[in-house]
């Protein structure tokens, strides 16, 4: 039994599975989980923090979390709504047409937001009100098509 505790990766090991399984089980909030994993790695000493911390030093994580934030902002101050008013008069008449102009906005929205996960989070509102405003139900198959376009 001590072979298994005196191993360089139990320590690790037990953090990310504990980490794992909170996560998981959402027995704590997401953020307070990533708080404690990361509290945890640095007491145990398991890496440098510039190893620990080195993913928020990297310019893709802020494109992305920059994407989280304006698709909040923009879910939260009602332009969704707006900008689903607009595209939704004369491209919710058909399906493929709404499917469409989905992927064409993704596709031009990439030049200026190259980040795929940045773009889904921008994009989400807009579409969903739009799915919103066609009828669409939430959760239905026509609203999963529209989200994966």
């Amino acid at each position: 039994m001590s072979l298994w505790l005196t191993h360089p990766l139990f320590l690790p090991s037990l953090i990310v599975g504990v980490t794992i399984v909170l996560w998981a089980t959402s027995l704590l909030p997401e953020f307070i989980t990533a708080l404690l994993f990361f509290a945890a790695a640095m007491m145990a000493k398991i890496a440098p923090p510039e190893v620990i911390f080195g993913g928020f030093a990297s310019s893709a994580f802020w494109l992305v979390f920059s994407g989280f934030v304006l698709g909040i902002a923009i879910r939260k101050t009602g332009l969704a709504d707006r900008a689903a008013q607009a595209l939704s008069a004369r491209l919710t008449d058909s399906w493929p047409r709404m499917v469409g102009s989905v992927v064409l906005l993704s596709y031009a929205l990439a030049f200026v937001m190259p980040s795929n996960m940045g773009r889904i989070a921008l994009l989400m509102p807009i579409v969903a009100a739009m799915a919103r405003r066609a009828g669409i139900v939430d959760g239905s198959r026509g609203w999963f098509g529209l989200a994966l376009a």
